[in-house]
């Protein structure tokens, strides 16, 4: 009896411990484990940060008193979330948003003093998908409800709201085509919201991040596979209307330039990079350099300008005329429909059409300067991105790395083996008495 009292004693302490916690919804709970000589506790805040916190040496802390420590320290935090969610301003969804724009879009050089060290100051590009994020919360939460209300069960509504295409409408008018958003954009719409959501809770406006536990990295995504040669780029060459094709083809296959980087690329001038920095941007024949300020992520870059591509700027700058700032004009390149007219030129030089059109020019570029031997992190840098994107999105083993290694060549197997299966006469198999062909397997 005296055992089944003690359990009863414990469970109502359980029970109790829970009742408490629902009056504050979500209890914290923070778990004793050890650390080397030392015991050590830790839990996970209202923000979703990991916490940890010594309880002193094993060897003079027994494991009852370092649960008895843990259980000091987990009454302490809860009361002070609870009294930090008491006093906490309730602001609404519309409010914080403003407040979030405001202190993002600040410059890099001024107030710094209010800036976490966690969030800097945001691109264009990704305020834009922020902007775009905010829309899809405003339509379906409202512009009135409490940051503080949204739950996790909120948050799971508000993605299948987004993956039936329910909050279409916050987009503009001219971006109807899509109701409901694909896998891809779904994620990333998670990573845009947590960073939101992320940003309230390190300056404290809500206890905890609702959108915190979604998983937002996409699906593994790879290059293409397909590789445009020097050969293949020759005969596109051939297949443009006018030589400001070739300039747009040529800066993206031989400087692996993206199509906005190549389209908006000027023989001088200036721009201001991601830290506030001014910088000369544009065209240098004679040291044979492409100098870029990227518009996708605002870093500034030198990009090397190899023979064949100094022929062709050098040709397009004598056709130029007074006053143009633009490497490839608008006069000879429309900016509407670049990719079907890009697939115009492909179909007229009767090469295969490839996915990704304009990735597949840049990650073939990448891959050149891979067998020229070129060191990786150079070539990652002249591209403008890390080499752990370079090695999941772009790098790619080529035809010519394998016949590399195997001395003859893949095509010299081919044939080889070609040959083989066509003079080989048919066997029989003795075990299943069929008649089989025993020549090797063809490429």
């Amino acid at each position: 009896m005296a055992r089944q009292r003690t359990h009863s004693q414990q469970k109502t302490t359980r029970l109790g411990r829970q009742m408490k916690g629902n009056r504050m919804k979500e209890r914290i709970t923070i778990h004793v484990g050890t650390n080397g000589k030392y015991w050590q506790c830790h839990w996970t805040d209202r923000s979703g940060r990991r916490r940890r916190e010594s309880l002193g040496y094993q060897s003079s802390v027994s494991r009852r008193q370092a649960t008895a420590l843990a259980r000091r320290i987990e009454d302490r935090v809860n009361s002070e979330s609870e009294e930090a969610a008491t006093t906490r301003p309730n602001i609404t969804l519309q409010e914080f948003l403003d407040l979030y724009f405001t202190e993002r879009t600040r410059a890099p050089n001024v107030q710094t003093h209010r800036r976490l060290k966690r969030y800097a100051q945001l691109g264009a590009s990704t305020i834009t998908l922020h902007r775009m994020t905010g829309r899809y919360l405003v339509k379906f939460f409202g512009p009135d409800r409490p940051l503080s209300k949204i739950t996790k069960l909120d948050a799971l509504q508000w993605l299948k709201a987004l993956e039936t295409g329910r909050l279409a409408g916050a987009r503009n008018s001219t971006n109807q085509k899509y109701k409901a958003l694909s896998e891809q954009s779904i994620c990333k719409e998670i990573r845009n919201v947590k960073t939101i959501f992320g940003w309230a809770a390190a300056y404290e406006i809500i206890t905890r991040n609702p959108f915190s536990e979604f998983m937002g990295a996409p699906a593994e995504t790879h290059g293409s596979g397909h590789h445009v040669s020097i050969e293949d780029f020759e005969k596109l060459r051939t297949a443009c209307l006018n030589h400001g094709w070739v300039t747009l083809l040529g800066l993206c296959r031989l400087a692996g330039l993206r199509r906005g980087e190549a389209l908006n690329l000027v023989w001088s001038g200036k721009a201001v990079d991601r830290d506030g920095t001014e910088r000369w941007v544009g065209v240098n024949l004679a040291l044979s350099r492409l100098s870029i300020v990227a518009v996708k992520t605002g870093k500034y870059r030198q990009v090397p300008i190899v023979p064949a591509l100094r022929t062709i700027l050098t040709k397009q700058y004598a056709e130029s005329v007074d006053g143009e700032e633009l490497v490839v004009p608008e006069r000879e390149v429309s900016r509407n429909n670049v990719r079907a007219r890009v697939l115009n030129i492909v179909k007229r030089a009767e090469l295969e059409q490839w996915p990704k059109l304009f990735q597949t020019l840049r990650s073939s570029c990448e891959n050149q300067w891979k067998t020229e031997g070129v060191a990786e992190a150079t070539y990652s840098a002249w591209l403008g991105h890390s080499v752990a994107v370079s090695r999941k999105h772009y790098v790619q083993p080529l035809d010519s790395e394998f016949d590399q290694v195997t001395g003859g060549g893949l095509r010299l197997a081919g044939k080889l083996s070609q040959k083989l299966s066509q003079n080989a006469e048919p066997g029989v198999d003795r075990k299943s008495r069929r008649v089989v062909n025993h020549s090797p397997i063809t490429a």
